[in-house]
């Protein structure tokens, strides 16, 4: 039995160990590859000449997203579709299908609709307000503004 290493014959001992373990894992890959590249890449490589043909099932998957969804409704919209179809007559259908493309056509505008408030409550914005105000808000307002009469 030996004396145990210490400092510099520890490290030594270390780096020869490390050394002998990456040589032998460079062997090991030699040997391996070794072997592919004594073979031609015609022995190698193969080219699959026959095409795998999609199943029924992948083909059905394919002509279903086909589809066109403004053709062909989804089931939800033909469960509505056929309630419709229930509870109106052709013509009320023909009146529902006009209100819908007129509706469709009228966007509502960014800004049109003004608030009615204002967060940091300037002069300006409180006469624009009493000017968007109904009628009835607006009694309400002048109310709560007059100094109220005590009843006597």
């Amino acid at each position: 039995m030996g004396r145990r290493l210490r400092g510099a014959a520890l490290r030594a001992s270390k780096r020869i160990k490390l050394s002998e373990k990456e040589s032998t894992e460079v062997k090991a890959d030699l040997v391996e590859t070794q072997e592919f590249e004594e073979k031609r890449d015609d022995e190698l490589f193969v080219i699959d000449t026959t095409a795998v043909l999609p199943s029924r099932k992948q083909q059905q998957k394919k002509q279903v997203k086909a589809k066109d969804p403004r053709k062909n409704p989804s089931l939800k919209e033909q469960a509505q579709i056929e309630k419709l179809m229930q509870l109106h007559s052709p013509n009320q259908l023909q009146e529902l299908v006009a209100k819908g493309k007129i509706s469709s056509h009228v966007a509502v505008r960014k800004g049109s609709v003004q608030p009615n408030f204002d967060l940091w409550g300037s002069e300006d914005s409180k006469q624009q307000d009493e000017t968007t105000l109904s009628t009835k808000k607006r009694k309400a307002l002048a109310e709560t503004k007059s100094p109220r009469k005590a009843k006597t």
